[in-house]
């Protein structure tokens, strides 16, 4: 959910948040701009969904005449929505790994849709923080967290009891009501970055909205 903040603030702000944003014309193209780059990735993705299962890739099962034309049809619909609303974005992105016959594969690697377009270009998720003013956020929330379920660290919530060492990671009961208060800002904060953006009439409405969760019970 964090992530997605992150994402929604750049997607509004391209960079630093301003003390006192104004939704000027320019503001609005440029937002208008990397959406569309959000857009054309989103759509790459899902024609390389497709096109990995039509070539068999990943050990997937082996489809019907049936599965095949429904997705061949998907694939050309996707790929005709990219050529049809987004050639200027796709173009720049670069050719579709899928069709590369001698080096096919089925991603775009660690090309991401902010990277492009107007903006800082952020090339990571630490980068994407870090554009829009969340460094110590990300820090302190994001990579931790991010570490405990990715094999890169326990040191941050490592515990000795009697002379056993005690893991707390996201799926332990102790940490719901942490997660679960961090999900609820980051809603809040994605809606409020959208009524900004999109319906300014609605933001008193969001701002009066409950930021932390009532107490989980089991």
């Amino acid at each position: 959910m964090l992530e997605t903040l992150l994402a929604m603030l750049y997607l509004v702000h391209g960079g630093p948040i301003p003390s006192q944003p104004v939704l000027t014309d320019e503001v609005a193209a440029a937002q208008e701009k990397r959406a569309r780059f959000f857009r054309t990735m989103a759509l790459r993705r899902a024609i390389y969904r497709r096109q990995a299962l039509l070539d068999g890739a990943w050990d997937t099962a082996p489809l019907s005449a049936e599965q095949r034309a429904g997705i061949r049809a998907e694939v050309q619909e996707l790929r005709d929505s990219i050529a049809t609303h987004f050639p200027e974005e796709n173009a720049q992105v670069g050719p579709l790994a899928c069709d590369d016959k001698t080096t096919k594969h089925y991603d775009d690697g660690r090309l991401a849709w902010f990277s492009f377009g107007p903006g800082s270009k952020p090339q990571s998720i630490r980068q994407l923080a870090k554009a829009v003013g969340y460094s110590k956020v990300y820090e302190t929330v994001y990579d931790a967290l991010s570490a405990l379920v990715h094999p890169r660290d326990i040191t941050q919530d490592l515990e000795f009891e009697d002379g056993n060492a005690v893991v707390l990671h996201p799926h332990n009961p102790e940490a719901f009501p942490l997660i679960t208060r961090w999900a609820a800002l980051c809603i809040k904060g994605i809606v409020l970055t959208f009524c900004w953006a999109f319906q300014q009439a609605s933001i008193e409405d969001v701002r009066d909205m409950v930021s932390s969760p009532s107490r989980l019970t089991v």
